[in-house]
């Protein structure tokens, strides 16, 4: 059995800890209200994430047919999943508290639509 690694990163959105153990991941994520997350796609695997305190948007496409976006609200208790291939981006107006979790190849590229969006809420 390999050791468990712990890895934490923080920036003006908040705070996520990664811990890895094998091929599994498991990820806190604090937000801050106002704040946007993602503009990535996994392709190797889905994500799913449950969030344990306050509220939600999240925006779903398909790469290959942006035209299509899918919006999925959440709310403390309930778990979205992201299928693998697509790309997705998130904004809470409150603040939020999510466990998240990948198994496998957690691979990703940015959706460059998606993650413009993310960038440019950083710089205000």
């Amino acid at each position: 059995m390999e050791k468990i690694k712990i890895d934490v990163k923080a920036d003006i959105r908040g705070e996520i800890i990664d811990i890895f153990a094998e091929d599994k991941k498991i990820r806190l994520i604090h937000t801050l209200p106002g704040c946007h997350r993602g503009g990535y796609v996994f392709h190797q695997t889905e994500k799913r994430a449950i969030l344990i305190d306050g509220d939600n948007t999240f925006y779903f496409t398909d790469p290959k047919n942006p035209k299509k976006e899918e919006i999925h609200k959440v709310s403390a208790g309930d778990e979205i999943i992201i299928p693998k291939g697509t790309a997705y981006r998130e904004f809470t107006e409150n603040g939020t508290y999510f466990v998240g979790f990948m198994k496998g190849d957690n691979k990703w590229v940015y959706y460059e639509p998606y993650r413009k969006i993310v960038e440019d809420s950083l710089t205000h």
